[in-house]
């Protein structure tokens, strides 16, 4: 059993893929690897210059094996181990340079011994070695004119000594390019660091102001750098950046003296912002993205809104007053915001240094100087929204069972009434034109429509409840198409943000449906109950069915969520409808299908045994949409199941002397092994006591459950009948009676007793 750990035996250093590769004599656990355990050395007389101790953590997988490779590209610590070796200019450029020492924690082998130290003076060269071959790509640059530095930040770290700014070009959106020849230095840094700055002088500043169209802001600075501009400490050189499509700034800073905002007007009722500055500024540089409304001088307003587009009043003529008619969109999300400019000590402004721009002679435009929340300005003169609010068009989708209303500007949600709302199938009422008020939700009424998210809004999606969908879809001649959905609403329906009431759309002009959406749903069986005492057969759906439609054929009792035709009946034509269009359609059990559904003792006998099963067929909805079946011939249980509790009843008897046979007629399926035959008396009249007789239990009962029960009488039975010789001649000497326990039904409902 070995007891050292694994030693390092070989490494690979991989420059152009930033891998790194230590090899050991025996296998170790990957998770275990901790890449801080290695120094990379120049040689094996060590140099604190000439070395670096790998940083971060190895992501590596939990695996055991001879060898662990790892990534050079980032440690998670900053810059990246990659990055770190290039910089240091004698190690790692060749086998000659890449050596490495390693302690006793770098891992641990599969018996979990530390590994075999690998000392600075014995260390280890990596016999792998393949160089940097990748060229550096400038990632991004920065323009700031306020230090006037441009930083150029490259995809590695580069050798700042071979920077040669001659081969940088500074371009504008215009076409013009400014070429970076003399008055540049580079500032080294002390570290291995991707990023270049270099400082602008005076005259390059004086040329970059000069041109509107070259560095005056971040859209139209732009630079280009040959592959000579600069090389990696491979001496790779640099990949372009072509004059034709130069690389844009990231980031820019403008260098001037900057107009200030000194006061703003506001009229909610127009939509109108003016804004008056310390000097004249360029109108058409205005950028609504860069002023912010809220309703006090505070880092964190209570409510706020950032302006995101608008159009300038007279934008090309330069002033020191600038109108800005609030985009509507804008305009509404601020009237949204309850306590947000509603009067003069809600309503301050905020600006960035992008708001807009002076106009300056030597062609720079200056941003105007930001104001911070903690300094927002109050407005001076505020106009307040006196203006009723307006109903743009609705849609009314029967599908999605949704009503959609849209107004010119946002109205106070919390205020709509449903209630208030018609729905009318013409235009002009009059008499003839059907017409239905809306419903709303309350605790009297929870099936009444109501709106689906209370938030204050130009739009109100109202979700219709089950009242008013039926209602609508009962109503054959209203809201069937779109020439047929017009709609009106009272004054007092809702009212904006400051309780202006909507202008009414009276019945004599109603508005016809933008956009109408019949019902494409199909109905659903929510439940069924079976009431065999009441005989009926209850159905009820999510939704108002065409009761014409309903096949009562098409409707199967089962036993079983599943098929089992072994107790299973389909109605037939005996069991009747007795109901109109409803949710709720009720059928009339007929006497011939209640019998066939008794004489099953496994089927309808209970909730748990009584499903029922249908097709698409069964039934459709009031726009012919066919029911929803059983899904993949799953039946549906009975939500309440009623058994049958009626006491049968004899109907009519008979008897066949000749082949001695007594035939007795019920009102419903009996139960034929439940039929005692001693409890049965047969008499000359009904008052006779001595010309009767009690069947014996030698006659037998034909075990039939059937509404019709056949004795087969004795022999002695028939004899001592035959005997009584006033006894069953004709119908007038043949009487029969027994006691209710005589009989019982397929439910075990005692017969009615016939003395």
């Amino acid at each position: 059993v070995r007891v050292t750990g694994a030693k390092p035996v070989d490494c690979s250093v991989d420059l152009t893929n930033g891998t790194f590769l230590v090899r050991f004599d025996d296998v170790v656990f990957q998770d275990k690897f901790d890449l801080t355990f290695v120094l990379l050395q120049h040689a094996r007389l060590l140099l604190v210059a000439d070395s670096y101790q790998l940083a971060g953590k190895a992501d590596l997988a939990p695996a055991t094996t001879y060898s662990v490779q790892f990534s050079l590209q980032t440690t998670g610590v900053g810059v990246s181990n990659l990055d770190q070796i290039k910089y240091r200019s004698r190690l790692a450029h060749d086998n000659e340079s890449t050596f490495i020492s390693t302690s006793a924690d770098l891992v641990l082998d599969t018996s979990n011994n530390p590994a075999e130290p690998v000392t600075q003076s014995n260390a280890l060269k990596c016999s792998g070695f393949y160089p940097d071959t990748v060229r550096p790509r400038l990632s991004s640059w920065s323009l700031d004119l306020t230090y006037n530095f441009i930083n150029l930040t490259f995809s590695e770290v580069v050798d700042q000594r071979t920077l040669n700014v001659s081969f940088i070009t500074l371009h504008g959106s215009d076409g013009s390019a400014l070429p970076v020849t003399t008055g540049l230095y580079t500032q080294l840094p002390s570290s291995a660091s991707r990023v270049v700055s270099l400082g602008i002088t005076k005259a390059e500043q004086d040329q970059i102001k000069r041109n509107a169209n070259l560095a005056s802001h971040r859209a139209n600075s732009l630079i280009s750098m040959q592959e000579f501009a600069v090389r990696d400490y491979a001496d790779n050189k640099l990949v372009s950046v072509g004059m034709v499509t130069p690389l844009a700034a990231r980031a820019y800073n403008r260098d001037s003296v900057s107009p200030d905002l000194g006061s703003f007007h506001l009229d909610m009722d127009r939509g109108l912002l003016t804004l008056s500055f310390s000097e004249v500024v360029d109108r058409s540089t205005l950028n609504p993205s860069g002023i912010t409304v809220q309703n006090m001088v505070s880092n964190v307003p209570d409510q706020l809104f950032g302006l995101r587009a608008g159009r300038v009043v007279n934008a090309t003529q330069d002033d020191i007053v600038v109108e800005l008619v609030i985009d509507v969109n804008d305009l509404n999300a601020i009237k949204a915001l309850r306590n947000l400019a509603v009067n003069v000590t809600t309503s301050y402004v905020v600006i960035t240094g992008a708001a807009i721009k002076d106009t300056l002679s030597n062609h720079t435009a200056n941003s105007v100087n930001a104001i911070p929340p903690l300094n927002a300005i109050q407005v001076t003169n505020f106009t307040e929204d006196t203006t009723p609010p307006v109903l743009m068009w609705y849609d009314l989708d029967l599908t999605s069972e949704k009503l959609t209303l849209s107004f010119d500007e946002t109205v106070l949600a919390s205020s709509l009434l449903v209630d208030r709302i018609y729905l009318q199938d013409a235009a002009m009422a009059n008499e003839s034109v059907g017409a239905y008020q809306l419903t709303r939700r309350s605790a009297g009424r929870p099936l009444g429509s109501h709106l689906e998210t209370v938030r204050d809004g130009t739009l109100m999606v109202i979700s219709l409840g089950a009242d008013d969908l039926n209602a609508l879809k009962l109503d054959t001649n209203l809201a069937v198409s779109n020439e047929t959905t017009h709609l009106n609403t009272a004054v007092d329906m809702l009212v904006d943000m400051n309780e202006n009431a909507l202008v009414a759309i009276p019945d004599l002009r109603a508005v016809r449906v933008r956009v109408f959406t019949s019902d494409g749903r199909q109905p659903a069986l929510l439940s069924f109950r079976l009431n065999l005492t009441s005989e009926e057969l209850t159905l009820v759906f999510n939704e108002v069915v065409d009761a014409q439609t309903l096949t009562v054929g098409n409707l199967t009792l089962n036993r079983a969520s599943t098929a089992d035709r072994s107790s299973a009946f389909t109605l037939t034509s005996d069991s009747v409808l007795v109901t109109n269009d409803s949710t709720t359609l009720v059928i009339s059990l007929g006497t011939l299908d209640l019998n066939e559904i008794k004489r099953f003792q496994s089927l309808a006998t209970t909730a748990t045994n009584t499903y029922l099963a249908y097709p698409s067929t069964a039934v459709s909805d009031m726009n012919s949409n066919p029911v929803q079946p059983d899904e993949l011939g799953v039946a549906v249980q009975a939500v309440d199941f009623f058994p049958d509790t009626t006491m049968p009843t004899l109907l009519s008897w008979s008897i066949d002397m000749e082949n001695g046979r007594l035939r007795m007629v019920f009102d419903e399926t009996m139960l034929s092994s439940s039929l005692n035959v001693t409890l049965i008396e047969i008499a000359s009249s009904d008052n006779v006591p001595d010309e009767s007789w009690t069947l014996t239990s030698r006659s037998r009962v034909i075990l039939v459950n059937d509404p019709i029960l056949v004795v087969q009488l004795s022999q002695l039975d028939l004899d001592e009948i035959k005997k009584r010789t006033d006894l069953v001649q004709d119908t007038n000497s043949s009487f029969l009676s027994f006691v209710q326990d005589a009989a019982r039904d397929m439910n075990l409902n005692a017969v009615v007793a016939v003395a």
